[in-house]
């Protein structure tokens, strides 16, 4: 008879390591379970840590995963048209090709890195450099159109309103396309300023940052939010925006970049585009975690509010 005596002992061996995993696993929802557990008894006598799970909790009610992926594929659709207008109608990408991601990413933020992907268009003559710039600006106004419509909605939906509709879709995507352009500007305008000095360097980056949330401010303030909020409620919001986004261009300098000249040699434009995607959807995510911060906060004070009131009035009716 044929010796089965190895057969047995690999699906031995198979058995042993399926019982370990599962044991481990076992062990990993049961720590997570306490875990859990002690938060939740901590939760009444900590503020921080119960604003922190409302936020989580509201975030997991709202579909945050799945807005930030709404937000990313239209922030994506925005940026194919926008940097094809400015690098290739207008010639500002000509020295992209001579440069590494790394150094554009330093240099220009994600703008420079996005622009890496139209150098090998090459050159184009007047007639193309017209039929381009016309099919580039009508997609371009599409795309924030689009752009600006999914904003509202995920805004809509976190704070539990309705979406409504701007005063001019027009001249709010006219807005957008400017603050991009001056966002992507002072990207490369601090980029210069670090290699100036250490206090000029310090001022950059303190400028990335403050920029950015007041913009947010300005933003969040034109989307849909609860009645009667004064601005200084979308204040905690736009702070988390602005240093996100601040981690996010660090990112972009030390990974994404470094990302895309490894896809872009394996898989051509395509590995570009999925790299391009992966930094539109942690915008996103960011975009959604700073309207679900701001929503949370607003509710937990007005909950105060109305239990101050309501101890206030029972304390006036008592005997």
């Amino acid at each position: 008879m044929p010796d089965d005596s190895p057969d047995r002992s690999d699906d031995a061996v198979t058995r042993s390591r399926m019982e370990r995993l599962r044991g481990e696993q076992a062990k990993l929802t049961g720590r997570l379970e306490r875990t859990r557990e002690q938060l939740e008894a901590k939760r009444p006598d900590s503020p921080f840590l119960d604003t922190a799970l409302r936020a989580l909790e509201r975030d997991v009610a709202a579909g945050g995963g799945v807005l930030a992926g709404a937000v990313a594929f239209r922030v994506f659709l925005f940026m194919i048209p926008y940097v094809f207008l400015v690098v290739v109608v207008f010639g500002l990408g000509a020295s992209a090709g001579d440069e590494d991601p790394t150094t554009l990413a330093r240099s220009a933020g994600i703008g420079g890195v996005a622009r890496k992907a139209f150098e090998a268009i090459g050159d184009l003559s007047t007639t193309e450099r017209i039929i381009s710039f016309f099919v580039a600006a009508s997609a371009l106004l599409l795309a924030t159109r689009a752009l600006l419509k999914v904003l509202r909605i995920v805004h809509a939906l976190v704070w539990r309103t309705r979406a409504g509709k701007p005063v001019s879709m027009a001249r709010a995507a006219g807005v957008l396309v400017l603050v991009v352009t001056a966002a992507l500007a002072l990207v490369g305008l601090i980029g210069k300023l670090r290699g100036e000095s250490f206090v000029i360097g310090l001022v950059a980056t303190l400028l990335f940052v403050v920029i950015p949330c007041v913009i947010w401010v300005v933003v969040s303030w034109h989307m849909p939010h609860a009645p009667g909020i004064p601005w200084t409620a979308l204040l905690p919001g736009a702070i988390f925006f602005g240093l996100g986004l601040g981690v996010l261009h660090v990112i972009t300098v030390y990974w994404i970049a470094a990302q895309i000249e490894h896809k872009t040699d394996t898989y051509g434009a395509i590995g570009s585009a999925l790299v391009l995607l992966l930094w539109a959807y942690l915008l996103g995510r960011l975009i959604t975690s700073a309207a679900v911060i701001n929503e949370t906060l607003w509710a937990r004070d007005v909950e105060r509010r109305r239990a101050r009131g309501e101890h206030r009035r029972g304390e006036r009716d008592a005997p």
